[in-house]
């Protein structure tokens, strides 16, 4: 059973996925395989999968009389397979599924999309098979908190700015913005109720680490942006320490 779990939130762009390399080498990592339609985002979408592959893992689930429970809503479909671990839950209109069958270990790192964690932290089931103590970090790349926020306008910008620098298409620049007012009230739902960890300003988007100043090694470039990253997170919250690397071990 995972003992503690940190569960990392943010709009596109916001530099989610550069994070990974900070991690210890031992800790679990809990990511959804993304159906895209679309085909993967780039050379690097090592959890894309064709969207046939729920038709055929829907076959195999019943086929083992393992049957679904919705547990999400209408606007938000969640479905539950008990007997196999297997969540299938939809992120904007492409699905994505999760499976949490055999997932042990001391620590462990999550990105789940965030609108759905508050039904999945509501169910016993699934949030022990979650972590035994959860912490959640919510990158905002905008300087107002979003509980002082009066509206998503300013968030919607920074995240349009993080996902065209990115090298994003117009059509992924777009489904990210407009997603922002769907997850923004979750972010202030997850403070409040699950006491999450929101960083204001966050200056690390995605598209810094791989603009390397002139003069400047990349590799050295990427490694001292991480340990800066690193630092701004502990400053956040101490107790995440134990997730992260030493300086000698960041490559």
């Amino acid at each position: 059973m995972i003992e503690r779990t940190v569960i990392v939130v943010g709009p596109g762009g916001v530099g989610k996925s550069p994070l990974d390399a900070l991690f210890r080498d031992d800790i679990i990592k809990i990511d959804p395989y993304r159906l895209r339609s679309s085909g993967p985002r780039d050379s690097g979408d090592i959890f894309y999968a064709h969207p046939k592959l729920r038709d055929e893992l829907l076959l195999a689930l019943a086929a083992l009389s393992d049957r679904s429970l919705e547990i999400g809503s209408p606007e938000r479909p969640i479905e539950w397979f008990p007997r196999g671990k297997v969540l299938f839950f939809k992120v904007r209109r492409d699905w994505q599924f999760l499976i949490l069958s055999g997932v042990e270990g001391q620590v462990a790192k999550a990105e789940i999309y965030a609108p759905i964690l508050p039904t999945l932290l509501s169910n016993p089931e699934i949030s022990g098979l979650l972590g035994g103590k959860i912490q959640i970090v919510i990158l905002n790349p905008a300087p107002e908190s979003v509980m002082v926020m009066q509206d998503w306008n300013c968030l919607e910008e920074e995240t349009r700015q993080n996902c065209e620098e990115r090298g994003d298409s117009p059509e992924s620049v777009r489904k990210r913005v407009s997603s922002v007012a769907e997850e923004a009230p979750v972010w202030k739902q997850l403070i409040q109720e699950h006491a999450a960890t929101e960083y204001c300003a966050w200056e690390f988007p995605e598209y810094l680490y791989k603009r390397t100043p002139s003069g400047v090694d990349s590799a050295q470039h990427r490694k001292q942006t991480l340990i800066k990253a690193r630092n701004r997170l502990l400053e956040g919250n101490p107790g995440l320490v134990m997730f992260f690397k030493g300086d000698d071990e960041i490559e």
